[in-house]
């Protein structure tokens, strides 16, 4: 399956229904004792969550649309300026720095909804759901938003009862965190592992990893990790807090595995019960 850019650059999403998950994963993370002491749990405690400062929905919202305005129109004005390249650069500008600040407002309006009281938190709407199809829709959206060329592969099969909204939400966060942090044309593998008790989706990427000294601070709001700026991509570092809150809503949990400089394994776990 292939994805086209609208920005003008080549994005190259593959799927893979033949390869196995197994293999891919245990190159790709540390085992053995190495593992265990690399396997980090998501966690914050509930005054730093309350703590978060938090955008209005009403505020977002009077943001995003004046945004969604000068995208679409700089989209139209960069297409009619092909044949003047001084103009067509400024306007690819404009659409990529405006698509950013779009993302952004995105992540800061899951992070008011999935930061509201409990009572106000929007309910499970649980299905069934067949999490490939689902996987399958958020890589093509996440590549096509991708101006690296990353290589975004498919692995496996799984079906479950959830809720696909939050499963969703949380595979974006999780994939879009990987894509930001590995080098360009890098790969990045979206494995499913079909359990008896669980459905688990493994998140592989060739990134720059996760310090030790970095783990307390991986899923907090606002953070952002040393070799994270040293590497130069910007964000808000709002995805692995929104992808736990998002999971944790529906039952499931986030994990990750991590070598500095060799790359991260993120594991999305949603029980079948």
């Amino acid at each position: 399956m292939s994805v086209s850019e609208p920005l003008g650059a080549t994005v190259r999403t593959r799927y893979d229904a033949t390869a196995t998950a197994g293999p891919y994963l245990v190159t790709s993370a540390p085992s053995g004792e190495a593992r265990r002491r690399r396997q980090h749990p998501a966690r914050s405690t509930p005054k730093q969550i309350e703590a978060t400062p938090i955008l209005p929905s009403s505020a977002i919202h009077e943001l995003r649309t004046p945004l969604t305005s000068i995208h679409g129109y700089a989209q139209v004005l960069q297409r009619g300026l092909a044949d003047n390249p001084r103009a067509a650069n400024g306007l690819a500008v404009i659409v990529r720095e405006s698509g950013r600040l779009t993302q952004m407002l995105a992540e800061l309006s899951d992070l008011a909804e999935l930061s509201a009281p409990p009572n106000d938190v929007t309910p499970c709407q649980r299905a069934d759901v067949d999490i490939r199809e689902v996987a399958e829709a958020v890589a093509a959206a996440v590549a096509s938003r991708d101006p690296n060329d990353h290589e975004i592969t498919l692995v496996g099969e799984a079906c479950l009862t959830c809720d696909a909204r939050r499963f969703a939400q949380a595979l974006t966060s999780v994939l879009t965190n990987a894509i930001r942090y590995s080098p360009a044309h890098s790969r990045v593998t979206v494995s499913l592992d079909d359990g008896i008790d669980r459905v688990r989706v493994y998140v592989s990427d060739e990134g720059i990893g996760i310090r030790d000294d970095d783990a307390d601070r991986v899923f907090l709001p606002f953070e952002r990790g040393a070799n994270a700026r040293e590497f130069g991509a910007r964000g808000l570092g709002l995805g692995l807090f929104i992808a736990r809150r998002a999971l944790a809503v529906d039952g499931g949990t986030l994990t990750y595995a991590a070598r500095p400089s060799v790359g991260t394994v993120f594991t999305i776990e949603l029980p079948r019960d």
